[in-house]
């Protein structure tokens, strides 16, 4: 396998076994997934049904998103290449769910795909892909609140006083984990410094890094569902562009 994969409760990321060791400075080209590099194959669809329902989408006739992906990498040798994706419908807890399994069968095939096209070995090794998934309800990883409140009923104070204080740790940890699924979901910037987090780890001194664009299908137009990709954009201080943008 190429790449890496993560799964927390609150991000599931791919990230390349063997990257590009040109030390930078590094341009980085970021995309959405859905509906930006991938689409649907079943008619009608908004997101895959299946792990192998999808397929590269072509805005200009006889070249795929891939296509331009792989241009990319051949035009930039300091390129890299990263997706932020929000994936609502999948849950990471845990990381056995139906959801999630289909979402890293999907990714691996996606992969399978790169490898398979003209310079896909090069474009693997500067390919990340970040993913925030959906937050469990109770958020699904801590004991409910009513739980730790019926275990601190006891005849003996000095228990009653540590279950008291555990029950606020537990409180704290889970206010904690809560906050980690709103600051990587978009259009806050979580993903993004997670990436930049784990391109530093690569290298001895963190490299230098250019954010040419981000370019996502949420740009807020009247036939959108949202604006999460645009503002995404501009948190992170990017260049904003949609599909059309970029692959026509």
């Amino acid at each position: 396998m190429s790449h890496r994969l993560t799964v927390l409760p609150h991000l599931i990321k791919h990230t390349p076994k063997v990257y590009n060791h040109v030390k930078g400075p590094f341009n980085v080209y970021a995309f959405d997934l859905d509906h930006t590099l991938i689409e649907p194959i079943t008619p009608g669809a908004r997101f895959s049904r299946t792990a192998d329902d999808w397929r590269f989408m072509s805005f200009t006739p006889g070249k795929t998103t891939l296509e331009k992906l792989s241009e990319i990498i051949q035009e930039d040798p300091t390129a890299h290449i990263v997706i932020f994706s929000n994936q609502g419908g999948v849950l990471a807890v845990p990381q056995s769910s139906k959801s999630c399994m289909k979402y890293t069968a999907k990714i691996q095939l996606i992969l399978d795909e790169v490898s398979r096209s003209e310079n896909g070995v090069n474009l693997l090794g500067r390919l990340w892909i970040y993913a925030s998934p959906k937050k469990p309800a109770s958020s699904g990883l801590l004991k409910s609140k009513t739980k730790v409140k019926q275990s601190m009923v006891t005849k003996n104070t000095r228990t009653k006083q540590l279950k008291l204080q555990n029950f606020y740790k537990l409180e704290t940890a889970r206010s904690e984990v809560e906050d980690l699924f709103v600051k990587m979901r978009k259009p806050e910037i979580g993903m993004a410094q997670e990436f930049k987090k784990d391109l530093s780890a690569c290298y001895e001194a963190a490299p230098q890094i250019t954010w040419c664009h981000y370019c996502g299908d949420a740009a807020g137009r009247p036939k959108d569902f949202s604006d999460s990709d645009k503002e995404f954009a501009e948190k992170l201080g990017v260049q904003f562009k949609i599909p059309e943008e970029v692959f026509i």
